[in-house]
């Protein structure tokens, strides 16, 4: 009978040291680049005691569909998405039980310290004109990757509307440049990994740009251009058609023989 619970009890500490683990695993494959555990805001919030924050099918719920939780109106949801400046989580594919493990693995770091103060951001060593260059392309990436304007725009610059607008701090910036924690981010720089210099020079941009509070403007020239280009053309083509034959050749030889 002793053999028998010692056997059930070695089954369940190696079970639960497992489960354990791979939250661990699925945490440092999954959610490193974006969150850390006590060591402050990085992309998305510290992680650290979230089961004193919140429950596991809140957790579950904004991990595999933060959009989803968001457009429901849950007020938690969505104060976490204001104060992200309005960047929702990408929605994940883990399934039920990875997603529980992670949260078993937060819970057994401990309970959140009653202040955590963020480590002060580095000093940017960047150039921010060479920055500016590769952002709108003038500079190509070593990498071969696609420049930032087609997607995003920053301080008041036109730029691309497929994703936010870069007006955001150093801090919030580089780490995703590093970890590229978004779908579009993946395709389009995964196999064409920007350099640390160029990371560094993109931060010292956008973090320029980021005390510039007016908003995006608009670029006219190029709609304007066409639309004068193809008033030109009209015009041109009104003054030739004037000289067209207006009559059939056949009208021609038959006036010539009366």
């Amino acid at each position: 009978m002793k053999l028998h619970f010692l056997v059930i009890t070695l089954f369940l500490f190696i079970s639960s040291f497992t489960y354990a683990n791979d939250g661990k695993n699925l945490f440092e494959t999954n959610c490193k680049i974006c969150h850390s555990i006590g060591g402050g805001k990085i992309v998305g919030p510290d992680l650290k005691g979230i089961n004193e924050k919140r429950s596991l099918e809140w957790f579950g719920k904004f991990v595999k569909n933060s959009s989803s939780l968001i457009e429901s109106g849950d007020e938690q949801a969505t104060a976490i998405f204001k104060e992200y400046l309005s960047m929702p989580m990408p929605p994940s594919a883990l399934s039920k039980k990875e997603i529980a493990s992670i949260y078993k693995y937060l819970v057994s770091t401990g309970k959140p310290a009653e202040t955590v103060k963020t480590k002060p951001e580095a000093v940017i060593k960047g150039d921010a004109t060479k920055g500016k260059q590769l952002f709108f392309g003038n500079i190509r990436f070593g990498g071969g990757g696609v420049a930032c304007v087609a997607c995003h725009t920053t301080g008041s610059k036109p730029g691309g509307t497929l994703a936010k607008s870069l007006t955001l701090s150093a801090a919030a910036v580089k780490p995703m440049l590093d970890a590229l924690p978004f779908p579009a981010m993946k395709v389009s720089y995964e196999n064409n990994k920007l350099t640390k210099s160029e990371i560094s020079d993109l931060t010292a941009y956008i973090e320029q740009t980021s005390k510039d509070t007016e908003e995006p403007q608009l670029c006219l020239g190029p709609p304007i251009g066409g639309f004068l280009g193809f008033v030109i053309f009209m015009v041109f083509l009104g003054f030739y058609w004037k000289k067209r034959k207006k009559e059939s050749v056949n009208k021609n030889i038959y006036d010539r023989q009366i």
